[in-house]
C-alpha cells in the first residue's frame, strides 16, 4: 500500500492557476472543482471577447460549473479553493474595464447583496431564487460560490471569552469608526465643533455636556494659510479694541446656525498696552517681559494671524485687581496640549460616541432564546441622520454571556480611543487625522442601568440610581448624585462585611450590590454620569390618548395627575428644547410628582416618575430627550432578530456579526469609500434603498413626490361632474359643491359645475408625506381664514385646470379678548363648521391631529366577539369606544408625535 501511495506522491502542476499540490488526487479534485473552471473560463473570455462582453446587463462574463442550488460538491472543498478565489479577483481587477470590483461581473455583485443584505433570506427562498434565474437563461454562479467568496478589506469580528469560558464576537469600534469616517455621506455630516446657541437646543451638541467639558471638544482647527493651532496654543490675533496681540486658545465652537469657527481665547497684553487701555497708574511695577491676562474674548477664525511665543511671566487682570496665578495655573497656559504631540502635524477630531445596551428575543414569537446587544451610534450626527437604521452599528450580541461581562472588551476599547486614539482618513476633509473618540452616552432601559451599575433597582430604599433619594424622603426631593469614588467606597464596604446578613442590611441601606470586577468601573470617566433614558413608550401611549378618554371615568385628584402628566409628556417628547425655560420646566415636574403623591401614591412604585425630576438637568446636558431616547435604537433589534431566525443557530454570536460585517462594508460601497467601487451599479436607487434604507422619495426626484401631486386614485372611478360630487364626514349634513367657498388661489370660476373631474384619495403634502382624505391638514398661510380642516376628496379635472382639494374647516373658538379657548388639557378647541372650500393640492402644508371634544354622550361599548388571549382557556371582552359626532367640537392634540409636528418645548 506504501509503495501504491508513493507512486501518487510528487509535485503536480496546474499550469493555468500555477498551483501545486502533493497528491495527484488534489489536482484531480482542483481540475473538476467549479473555481478552477471559471478561472479558464475567464482566460479565454478576456482573450477573445471585447469590452462590450464585461457590459452586458444580465449574462455574467464567467460560466459556472451547474450545480444542485448551492450543496456544494466534493472539487469545491479543496483547501487551496479560497487561493483560487483570490486569484480570480486579482485577475479581474487587472482589467481596466471592470467596473465591479470586488465582484467578478453585475451579476456576481446583485446576488452577493441579496444574500448579505439587510433582509436576510432563507435557504429555500434562496434556492428557489437561482432556479428562476437558471431557468431564465441567466448564467450565474452557484449559491455556495457566492456565500463563501471573501471581501477583501472586511474587518471580521473578533473571538472573545467570558470568564465561564463562553465564547462570543464583537466588531471593533476602531473599524467602525473607520468606516463611518471613510463613507463620505457620514462624514460630511458629522458635527466637528460644538454648537452654542442662546435660542432652543436641538441636538446633542447644542447641550452643555458638549460645550463646557474639554474631554469632548475639537482641540485643534487649520488657519486658513494651513497653520494648525491647537487649545492652549499662543496665537496673535487682531481685535478692534486692543489691535494685534497676543492670546491663549481656550476652545473652537460653532455660533448658532452660522458654519463660522469661533475662538474663544484670553488676550495677553504688555505694560503699555494695559496702561493705554485702562489708565491705571504708569508707576506701577511690572517684570520684564511680563504678560497679563486680561478677560476671555470670542473673535472669528479669521482674526487669528499665526503662532506666538509665550511671555516668561504671567499677572492676571481680573477688570478690577490683579491676582497672581499659582504654579498649577501657570502651567496651563506654559505646557502645550497633550494632543499636539501625538498629531504630528495631522489634524485632530473628536468624535464622541454613544453606545446603547438592551436584550432582545432570537425568535419571531419575541418572547424566548434572550440576546443581550450592544450598538454604537456617532453623537456627532444630527437627529434625523442618526434615527436612520443604517447609522445603527452592531457591536456584539449573545444569549450566553451576560451584558456586564462583554462590555469588558468595550470599555478597554474605549479607554485606548479616548488617550490614544486611532488615525483615520477622513472623507470630506481628504486627509488622514488623529481621531479621539470619548463616550459621552450610554443609553438603555432602567433595569439594564441598574444591572450594568450594579444598583439594586426600584426595590432598594435608594431607589435612584442617579441620586441618593430615600423613600423615607419626599419624592420631590433631589438628593446628592452618585458618583464613581462613593460607590467603590461603598461596594468595598459591602465586601468587608463577614455575616451575608450584614452585607444584606448594607446593600438595602446604599442601594448597591457588589460585582467583582466591574468593567465600568475602570472607564476613565465617572460611569454614573453616562446613563440616559427617560422616555418609555407606556408613558407616551397613555400621553397621546388617556386625557382624551378618560376624564369622565376619573376622579377630580385622578385628572390633576393626568393633567400634569401630559405637561411632562409635552417635554420629554419634544424636538426643541429653551433653556430658559428650565426653571419652568422644573416645576412642572415638581408639581407632576407631588400629584402623583397625595392621589395616586401607588405609582410612586415605579422608578420613572422620580426620574422625571432629572429630566430638565440632563436636558441642559445634552439637548433635547429625542436626541438620547431609547426607541430608535431599539427598532435596531429587529434586524438582529432576523439575522438569528436565518442563520444555522449554532454560532449565532459570531454569524449574526460576520453578517453586520459583510452589511457595513457594503454600505461604504454604495456610498463610494472603496476606490474601486466607482460602478454606477452602486448608487442605483433601488441598491440604495435596499442596502441603506433610504426613501424612495429621497432618491428619486420623479413627479408622484413632488407637494401637489394627487395619489390613489378611486377605484372603478369615472369621471363625473363636478356639480354631482358630495361630501360628508362624520355624519355631518351633507355639503353641496355649489355652496363652496374659493379659497385664494383657486376660484371655481375657473371650472363649470359641469366639468368632469377624476378623484383621488390623497395628495402629497408639502412635507412629503401622502395625506388622506379624511385626515386632518394644516393648510398654507395664504389662506388667512381657514388653518385647520378636514381633506374630503381630491379632485383632477378630466381636461383643464389645476389639482384641488375640498376642505371642511376648522372655526377657532375665542373669548370677547381674541384668545383661544383652551380646554383642560391646554388644547385649543375648534368646532367642525359646514364650510367647504376648494384649495389648490399645493396649499396643504401637513397632516395635523385633532382629537374629538368628548362628551357625556361618548361611552364604551361591548364588541361583537370576545378576545381569545393566547394559550389561555378564558376570554376578555372588548369594549369600543363610541364617539358622538353630533358634538362638533374638536381640540388640536399638542401631544401627538408626528414626524412634521413634534411638540417645540
Amino acid at each position: 500500500m506504501a509503495r501504491l501511495l508513493r507512486g501518487f506522491e510528487g509535485e503536480f502542476y496546474c499550469k493555468e492557476c500555477n498551483e501545486v499540490f502533493h497528491y495527484k488526487s488534489r489536482l484531480e479534485r482542483h481540475i473538476q472543482s467549479s473555481s478552477h473552471k471559471a478561472f479558464v473560463d475567464a482566460m479565454e473570455r478576456q482573450r477573445t471577447s471585447t469590452i462590450e462582453a464585461y457590459q452586458e446587463p444580465l449574462t455574467s462574463t464567467i460560466e459556472y460549473a451547474e450545480e444542485d442550488f448551492g450543496v456544494e460538491d466534493a472539487a469545491d472543498s479543496d483547501e487551496f479553493a479560497d487561493k483560487d478565489f483570490e486569484d480570480l479577483v486579482k485577475q479581474f481587477r487587472v482589467d481596466e474595464k471592470m467596473s465591479y470590483y470586488p465582484f467578478p461581473s453585475k451579476i456576481f455583485a446583485l446576488l452577493y447583496i441579496l444574500i448579505h443584505g439587510p433582509h436576510p433570506i432563507g435557504n429555500t427562498a434562496l434556492m428557489f431564487i437561482w432556479f428562476i434565474l437558471k431557468e431564465c437563461g441567466i448564467k450565474v454562479p452557484s449559491l455556495s460560490t457566492v456565500r463563501a467568496f471573501k471581501v477583501p478589506g472586511v474587518d471580521m469580528p473578533q473571538r472573545h471569552s467570558s470568564t465561564d469560558g463562553n465564547p462570543y464576537y464583537s466588531l471593533s469600534l476602531t473599524s467602525i469608526i473607520h468606516n463611518c469616517l471613510q463613507n463620505p455621506e457620514i462624514s460630511s455630516c458629522l458635527a466637528r465643533f460644538p454648537v452654542r446657541t442662546e435660542g432652543d437646543y436641538t441636538e446633542i451638541y447644542h447641550g452643555k455636556c458638549w460645550n463646557e467639558n474639554p474631554r469632548f471638544a475639537t482641540p485643534m482647527v487649520s488657519l486658513p494659510h494651513g497653520e494648525g493651532i491647537f487649545v492652549r496654543d499662543w496665537v496673535y490675533f487682531h481685535h478692534n479694541d486692543i489691535g494685534m496681540t497676543k492670546g491663549v486658545v481656550l476652545s473652537f465652537f460653532k455660533q448658532g446656525s452660522s458654519n463660522e469657527l469661533h475662538v474663544e481665547i484670553e488676550p495677553v497684553i504688555d505694560k503699555d498696552a494695559f496702561i493705554h487701555i485702562t489708565s491705571y497708574p504708569e508707576d506701577v511695577y511690572f517684570p520684564e517681559d511680563c504678560g497679563i491676562i486680561l478677560n476671555k474674548l470670542t473673535i472669528h477664525l479669521t482674526q487669528v494671524s499665526h503662532l506666538a511665543q509665550p511671555s516668561s511671566s504671567l499677572i492676571k487682570w481680573d477688570g478690577s485687581k490683579f491676582e497672581r496665578l499659582s504654579s498649577q495655573d501657570i502651567d496651563k497656559y506654559l505646557t502645550p496640549h497633550p494632543l499636539k504631540e501625538k498629531a504630528s502635524g495631522r489634524p485632530v477630531i473628536m468624535v464622541p460616541l454613544i453606545l446603547f445596551c438592551d436584550d432582545t428575543s432570537g425568535n419571531r414569537s419575541k418572547k424566548w432564546h434572550k440576546f443581550d446587544c450592544w450598538y454604537l451610534l456617532l453623537a456627532g450626527l444630527p437627529r434625523h441622520e442618526n434615527s436612520k437604521v443604517s447609522n445603527i452599528h452592531f457591536v456584539c450580541c449573545s444569549d450566553k454571556v451576560t451584558p456586564l461581562e462583554m462590555s469588558q472588551q468595550i470599555v478597554s476599547e474605549l479607554n485606548v480611543l479616548e488617550t490614544t486614539g486611532i488615525e483615520v482618513y477622513d472623507a470630506s476633509a481628504c486627509t488622514t487625522a488623529l481621531v479621539i473618540a470619548p463616550l459621552i452616552l450610554i443609553i438603555c432601559d432602567n433595569p439594564r442601568a441598574s444591572e450594568l451599575l450594579g444598583h439594586l433597582g426600584s426595590t432598594a430604599l435608594k431607589y435612584c440610581r442617579i441620586c441618593m433619594a430615600d423613600k423615607n424622603d419626599s419624592p420631590t426631593i433631589v438628593c446628592e448624585q452618585r458618583n464613581l469614588m462613593q460607590a467603590q467606597m461603598q461596594t468595598l464596604q459591602i465586601e468587608l462585611e463577614v455575616s451575608e446578613y450584614a452585607k444584606t442590611e448594607v446593600r438595602k441601606r446604599f442601594g448597591l450590590r457588589e460585582i467583582t470586577n466591574n468593567p465600568w468601573f475602570h472607564f476613565l470617566g465617572d460611569i454614573f454620569l453616562y446613563f440616559q433614558s427617560f422616555c418609555g413608550r407606556d408613558f407616551k401611549a397613555w400621553s397621546q390618548m388617556a386625557m382624551f378618554i378618560l376624564p369622565p371615568y376619573l376622579t377630580e385628584g385622578e385628572k390633576l395627575v393626568l393633567l400634569y402628566y401630559t405637561k411632562v409628556f409635552e417635554m420629554t417628547y419634544c424636538s426643541y428644547f429653551t433653556p430658559s425655560r428650565a426653571a419652568e420646566w422644573n416645576s412642572i415636574c415638581n408639581m407632576f410628582v407631588q400629584a402623583v403623591k397625595i392621589h395616586m401614591p401607588e405609582m410612586l412604585q415605579k422608578q420613572k416618575v422620580h426620574l422625571f425630576l432629572h429630566i430638565v438637568p440632563c436636558m441642559l446636558q445634552f439637548g433635547p430627550t429625542s436626541a438620547f431616547c431609547a426607541e430608535r435604537c431599539e427598532s435596531f433589534n429587529a434586524s438582529v432578530r432576523a439575522q438569528n431566525v436565518y442563520g444555522n443557530h449554532k454560532s449565532p454570536s459570531r454569524d449574526i456579526a460576520i453578517n453586520f460585517a459583510h452589511l457595513q462594508y457594503m454600505r461604504n460601497i454604495t456610498h463610494g469609500t472603496n476606490g474601486d467601487g466607482n460602478s454606477t451599479l452602486f448608487k442605483l436607487p433601488q441598491i440604495q434603498h435596499y442596502i441603506n434604507g433610504t426613501s424612495i422619495r429621497e432618491l428619486y426626484d420623479r413627479e408622484i413626490y413632488r407637494p401637489g401631486t394627487l395619489r390613489f386614485v378611486c377605484r372603478n372611478s369615472q369621471a363625473m361632474q363636478l356639480q354631482n360630487i358630495v361630501v360628508s364626514l362624520h355624519g355631518s349634513e351633507p355639503c353641496h359643491l355649489s355652496t363652496l367657498t374659493p379659497s385664494y388661489e383657486l376660484s371655481l370660476d375657473m371650472y363649470n359645475l359641469s366639468d368632469e373631474v377624476i378623484e383621488y384619495r390623497g395628495t402629497v403634502s408639502w412635507a412629503k408625506q401622502i395625506v388622506c382624505c379624511g385626515e386632518y391638514v394644516e393648510l398654507d398661510s395664504i389662506c388667512q381664514d381657514v388653518k385647520f380642516g378636514v381633506m374630503l376628496v381630491a379632485c383632477k379635472p378630466k381636461y383643464r385646470g389645476t389639482a384641488f382639494c375640498l376642505i371642511q374647516a376648522f372655526q377657532p373658538l375665542t373669548t370677547s379678548r381674541g384668545e383661544a379657548v383652551l380646554n383642560d388639557c391646554d388644547c385649543a378647541l375648534f368646532e367642525l363648521s359646514n364650510k367647504v372650500i376648494a384649495i389648490a393640492a399645493t396649499n396643504i402644508r401637513r397632516a395635523v391631529s385633532f382629537v374629538h371634544q368628548c362628551s357625556a354622550t361618548c361611552h364604551f361599548e361591548e364588541g361583537p366577539t370576545p378576545v381569545q388571549i393566547e394559550r389561555e382557556p378564558m376570554s376578555q371582552t372588548k369594549l369600543h369606544f363610541i364617539h358622538d359626532f353630533s358634538n362638533k367640537m374638536y381640540c388640536y392634540n399638542r401631544y401627538c408625535i408626528l414626524p412634521t409636528s413634534l411638540s417645540r418645548v
